[in-house]
């Protein structure tokens, strides 16, 4: 089977390498990386990068990449795994992964992860999303694809999901699944001034279509393989683990804050 996991990056840093992984630089990155696909040729979005974020790929290869059996998408430091307890490279979900699963199994997803409280709260209330983009999230849906709305009603109460716009899965699926995504995401940006968002509540439709993709599978029936997602060590530095770090602290600020508040 051709099979094919596109590796988004914007940024010039050491990519993870398995048979299946294919690296598109994605925005204005104005470096080159041998053998890498660009978002900004074709039919493309590439330019609505700081909304979309890994997005504007998954667009690209949907309208432009047409040669593939299974195909799917992870990140320069985010990588599919079949072992939960190490990062080793030897690991990193390779093609004859796919091929196994996928007979089996409709989508790949990451594995689940649970919230301190539902997912419209952990979203809008500690992280950069807001609410009234749920709500316009969710009267597109219930204007556009009402057999939607339970599985929204259901899965925003819930506090897990599957995250990181991380998927594999066959052609036909990925077809039918970025129809829909981009179908609504284009109904939500018609009805959004980002104007008054800071740079990181301005990544609105890479948050939205992380909540679209579990409302979708869900509505699908999908039957789903839940795997491991793992860090690309050639990519992880002390600085990172700084970052990685400060940021889970600020997290936890947020997560006690908005508790209060509640």
């Amino acid at each position: 089977m051709k099979n094919i996991i596109l590796v988004v990056t914007h940024k010039n840093v050491p990519l993870p390498e398995a048979d299946c992984l294919k690296p598109i630089i994605v925005g204005k990155g104005d470096f080159e990386v041998p053998g890498a696909l660009r978002d900004n040729t074709g039919d493309n979005i590439s330019e609505k990068n700081p909304n979309y974020c890994e997005l504007t790929a998954l667009y690209w290869f949907w309208k432009n990449y047409l040669d593939y059996d299974n195909a799917g998408l992870c990140h320069y430091r985010r990588i599919f795994s079949t072992n939960r307890f190490s990062k080793d490279p030897r690991y990193y979900l390779n093609s004859a992964d796919i091929d196994r699963i996928l007979k089996r199994y409709d989508i790949i997803l990451p594995e689940k992860i649970y919230f301190p409280c539902s997912t419209l709260d952990f979203l809008c209330g500690i992280g950069p999303g807001r609410y009234e983009d749920m709500e316009k999230l969710r009267n597109v849906l219930l204007s556009k694809y009402p057999e939607c709305i339970p599985a929204y009603d259901f899965y925003t109460v819930g506090n897990t999901g599957s995250y990181y716009n991380m998927f594999v899965t066959s052609k036909p699926v990925l077809e039918r699944y970025c129809s829909f995504l981009f179908d609504i995401l284009s109904e939500v940006e018609k009805m959004t001034d980002l104007s008054s968002y800071t740079p990181v509540e301005a990544r609105i439709y890479g948050y939205l279509s992380e909540i679209l993709m579990n409302i979708w599978v869900m509505t699908e029936k999908l039957k789903v393989r839940h795997m491991p997602v793992t860090e690309n060590l050639d990519y992880v530095t002390g600085n990172y683990w700084h970052y990685k770090l400060s940021t889970d602290v600020t997290a936890l600020k947020n997560i006690r804050e908005f508790q209060k508040r509640k």
